[in-house]
């Protein structure tokens, strides 16, 4: 589809390859999940589009979506996308969200995914993906299936951008249907948004010093580091994913050695509890309000640095608290490029010719 086409025209634009219409949320016939989405089905009967919703709910206060943009008000000011406050909605893809989130703190990454840089009349948005390793343009229109007038799945920024629905959208595209993208891991969004090597680690399959060793150097490498909460602990919400964002090892003057990751939660946190919401900030050893803060330990790990949604965690609670965590090895001046076999079922083997600097070797 030439989006080229479309864009500055004015006619409204309608993605009839992907209709909106139930087809859309799942197959009657082909329930993917127990208990997945097509037993919900007559609750997704209207699909609306951004201008439409926020018309309609600009008035309602609580539930108002704000002015429509693609990257957010703050972006268009500052060039700077909010990242965090995100909510999932009513779909099980934490996982995929997780990962857009930590790529929204990337600068410039997130908009470079799109061929747009700003909302546009038409509502129709190309985004540049990959599909098993492959470099793909996927076209989406801006309809979404709503509940009472609010998007069913995920929600746009507190801003106003809604370029974390469309993505979502244009990986439910790939995959058939939204409920085809209900449960999975954070490297099959790794791969379908970067392209980069990106694997999945099981915690209790290592020791705490193992575990520390690897996400220590991984994030001196500055790779992508999340991970999955399957199970409530200490304020963390069961099914909830986080990023990893750095590390501190501390000696207490008798010996004793410290070891913290700081943790950012990206999701939208409540203080009274509500829908698709944080019930409360983390709430185990050394969060931000426990006792065994020092004024040197604050020091030596940037504690009054933090920003919105992070806290620090030890790395023996780390383990604890999630059952897999996902390294990417996202690099922005990589290039991506990919062999695809056709018709060769009896090769059984390929010789590849790579050239490796010096630099490359350390990575």
């Amino acid at each position: 589809m030439d989006w080229t086409k479309i864009e500055g025209t004015g006619k409204i634009f309608t993605d009839h390859s992907f209709p909106a219409d139930q087809t859309m949320i799942s197959w009657k016939e082909y329930p993917r999940t127990i208990g997945g989405l097509s037993k919900y089905l007559s609750w997704f009967k209207d699909f609306r589009r951004p201008r439409d919703l926020h018309d309609v709910t600009k008035n309602s206060g609580q539930g108002a979506i704000p002015p429509v943009s693609l990257f957010g008000s703050e972006y268009e000011k500052t060039g700077k996308m909010l990242d965090y406050g995100f909510e999932q909605g009513s779909l099980g893809d934490n996982y995929f969200l997780t990962f857009l989130a930590a790529l929204s703190e990337i600068d410039g990454f997130i908009p470079s995914i799109f061929h747009q840089g700003k909302y546009n009349h038409e509502g129709i948005f190309a985004l540049r993906v990959f599909v098993k390793g492959r470099p793909e343009e996927v076209t989406v229109d801006d309809l979404f299936p709503t509940y009472n007038n609010q998007p069913a799945f995920s929600k746009p920024s507190q801003d106003g951008g809604w370029w974390m629905p469309l993505v979502e959208k244009a990986y439910a595209k790939v995959n058939i249907n939204y409920e085809m993208i209900t449960s999975g891991q954070q490297s099959e969004a790794a791969r379908f948004l970067t392209g980069a090597p990106s694997q999945d680690f099981e915690t209790n399959t290592a020791t705490t010093e193992e575990l520390w060793d690897s996400l220590a150097l991984s994030l001196r490498k500055q790779h992508i580091i999340t991970a999955a909460c399957f199970n409530e602990f200490q304020g963390l919400q069961a099914g909830q994913g986080v990023i990893v964002k750095a590390f501190t090892k501390y000696t207490y003057p008798d010996g004793t050695v410290l070891r913290l990751l700081k943790v950012k939660n990206p999701w939208k946190r409540c203080p009274d509890g509500c829908k698709d919401g944080q019930k409360q900030e983390y709430s185990g050893r050394f969060n931000s309000k426990d006792s065994l803060w020092t004024d040197d330990l604050k020091q030596k790990a940037g504690f009054e640095k933090l920003r919105a949604g992070e806290f620090f965690m030890l790395v023996e609670d780390f383990k604890q608290a999630f059952k897999r965590y996902t390294i990417t090895q996202l690099k922005r001046d990589w290039k991506n490029s990919f062999v695809e076999k056709r018709n060769a079922l009896n090769k059984k083997t390929y010789r590849f010719n790579f050239t490796i600097s010096d630099e490359d070797l350390t990575e």
